[in-house]
């Protein structure tokens, strides 16, 4: 009797919860903003603090309710909907056609029912216009300046609004991270870096050692500057090394 035939592999289903730790506080309910921002200011901060974690920056979306610029809902890059856009799946002819066939187009997989979502809220202390223009939008955007946190139950019932305890998901599914965590030189991190440097070890295999280590990606002139350090020391001042 024939042998059964092999059950295909089973891919692995990605999954990453977000949680605060010290790579980026920002990822908890109730988290403060450290400053005032500005909209776009915000919105460089919170691409910043995703990089830090190790995903891309994410996408910001404004919700207007009784003033303009209520919260911004942030959303992960790859849950942008992105259906089949070739002439054979818009039923075109080939003669009115101007996007060619991209069905097995390798772009496509990066876009996934990822459901990565927080909400950040302004505070309603700068009384906003209901009747901004486009122009004056914008200059509010990037002029006015608010203080932000991340919703929460508590910060719901507080201000009377209504109780959403799913008011933000951290968890990312279904797509790869695209770059590595990011990190400042801890002190056993520097310790690592002038062990290796004193062994003549290139600057991309340290690189590599503390990315295998401590599972973070440092700069080139993070390692270069403790390398310099123990290569150099006479250039450099010793006191701004171990501070650094």
């Amino acid at each position: 009797m024939a042998s059964a035939a092999a059950a295909p592999p089973t891919v692995p289903v990605f999954q990453c919860t977000l949680r605060a730790d010290e790579r980026s506080r920002m990822f908890q309910a109730g988290y403060r903003f450290p400053e005032k921002m500005t909209y776009q200011d915000l919105c460089a901060f919170v691409a910043k603090e995703s990089n830090k974690a190790g995903f891309d920056p994410l996408r910001p979306r404004i919700h207007n309710n009784h003033r303009q610029l209520d919260y911004v809902t942030f959303y992960c890059v790859h849950k942008r909907h992105h259906p089949e856009q070739s002439r054979l799946a818009k039923g075109l002819p080939e003669s009115t056609s101007k996007r060619p066939d991209r069905s097995e187009e390798e772009r496509r997989c990066l876009y996934t029912s990822c459901n990565f979502e927080i909400r950040v809220r302004r505070s309603l202390e700068v009384e906003l216009a209901t009747d901004m223009s486009t122009d004056e939008l914008k200059e509010m955007k990037k002029s006015t300046k608010f203080d932000w946190y991340m919703d929460s139950p508590q910060d719901q019932s507080k201000e009377s609004r209504y109780i959403k305890s799913s008011c933000h998901c951290f968890t990312h599914t279904g797509h790869p991270r695209r770059v590595h965590p990011l990190s400042d030189v801890t002190p056993d991190m520097r310790s690592r870096i002038v062990a290796l440097a004193q062994n003549n070890v290139s600057v991309a295999s340290i690189q590599t050692s503390i990315l295998d280590e401590f599972k973070v990606m440092l700069s080139d002139f993070q390692v270069c500057f403790k390398f310099s350090c123990v290569v150099f020391p006479r250039f450099v001042n010793v006191e701004s090394c171990l501070e650094f």
